[in-house]
């Protein structure tokens, strides 16, 4: 006869694989067997896999048996569940469970942060971290602060992304934390205040590849191929070794300034280290494929484009899309071009075609001809 442990060995097993919904099917046929019960091991694996195939119905039908049973005091289970319905988009659910359990430990105050920071509500993940500061029971550890900076980063939160950067500091110290040193350079580097970025670098006595690729992808982002150029060669002399993240970055931005000269020494750099795979060799088709169209395009040789635009698109080869960023009240706006995702775009295209028409009536006329030719396509959003 097979024991409750091994049920829950193959329940837990298939949770976390490419097919969670076994997990429920073994789930159910383990119910219809006689002298087996589910116990408090069980459940969570159970809201594991619901939670992995967002399946809210079964989530809901287990967490009534889950009451009935007098599972509700058990905080590992209690903990998942808030999990799942976070995860499902369930928010309102998933804080009430969060409210009703009296003693939480770190693990479910982080889930019902990061639960939040999923749906993008960035203020009531702020609220649930600060809540904990005052409960004062327990204390934020690294799991906390990188899923709230990850969220600053995500929606370019500056002010956010200030306060924790000023609580690891006063409470943490970033001597032995490089991964939140590292969180927190993406964070500003996203922001493009390189200046911070620069100073949480060199703040860290400890720097692993992750802490120098984050600069240098920072550098990278905003254009600057003199700087990044210098920290590889830093990199270099120190005791850690450029990866293929950082010849990636390195290529990405002698792409986009047409440094084909500097991007040949860093591919020579990545043959000499045995550094390759595939992705750089797509970036250095990205170079050569930038450089010669954007020859074309000032020669306004527009049929050769058109060839270099095609061999990019077969080659599954995008140039990234240029982009406008604007900082209001320490948070950073982005726009790509016919971008109309951002929340007040209608005020932003009215006061557009207000100046649109002012031009017009000023005398402007606009040069339309490579607009005729189709050079190529505007980047989605």
């Amino acid at each position: 006869m097979v024991d409750i442990f091994v049920w829950n060995s193959m329940i837990k097993a298939y949770s976390s694989s490419q097919s969670p919904k076994i997990s429920i099917l073994m789930y159910n046929k383990m119910r219809v067997c006689e002298n087996i019960a589910a116990d408090n091991y069980t459940y969570p694996f159970v809201f594991r896999a619901c939670a992995n195939v967002c399946d809210v119905e079964k989530g809901r039908e287990v967490h009534g048996v889950v009451l009935r049973r007098g599972f509700d005091s058990d905080r590992f289970l209690q903990s998942s569940l808030v999990n799942f319905y976070a995860v499902c988009g369930e928010i309102g659910s998933a804080r009430k469970v969060f409210d009703e359990f009296p003693e939480k430990d770190v693990v479910f105050w982080n889930t019902m942060i990061m639960g939040y920071a999923r749906e993008g509500m960035v203020f009531e993940a702020l609220e649930v971290f600060e809540e904990m500061l005052e409960v004062g029971e327990v204390k934020p550890n690294e799991g906390t602060l990188l899923g709230l900076i990850s969220v600053c980063t995500a929606l370019k939160d500056l002010k956010m992304g200030r306060e924790i950067h000023g609580y690891v500091k006063k409470e943490m110290g970033l001597s032995r934390e490089v991964k939140l040193g590292a969180a927190l350079i993406d964070l500003y580097s996203k922001c493009r205040c390189l200046d911070d970025a620069r100073k949480v670098f060199e703040e860290m006595p400890e720097k692993n590849a992750v802490v120098w690729n984050s600069l240098i992808c920072g550098y990278c982002q905003v254009g600057s191929l003199h700087e990044a150029i210098d920290l590889f060669r830093q990199m270099g002399n120190s005791n850690v070794k450029p990866d293929r993240f950082t010849i990636s970055a390195l290529l990405g931005v002698c792409a986009q300034t047409g440094a084909f000269s500097l991007g040949n020494w860093v591919r020579k750099f990545a043959e000499n280290n045995g550094i390759w795979d595939a992705h750089i060799g797509t970036s250095l088709i990205d170079i050569a494929c930038s450089i010669h169209g954007d020859i074309e395009t000032a020669a306004r040789r527009f049929s050769g484009v058109k060839a270099v635009r095609e061999m990019m698109v077969e080659k599954g080869i995008c140039k990234p899309p240029g982009c406008s960023m604007i900082e209001i009240d320490d948070v950073v706006h982005e726009f790509l071009v016919v971008d109309k995702s951002h929340y007040r775009s209608l005020e932003i295209y009215t006061v557009l075609d207000e100046l649109s028409m002012k031009l017009k009536m000023a005398g402007y006329v606009p040069m339309l001809a490579l607009d005729e030719e189709n050079i190529e396509s505007h980047p989605s959003t």
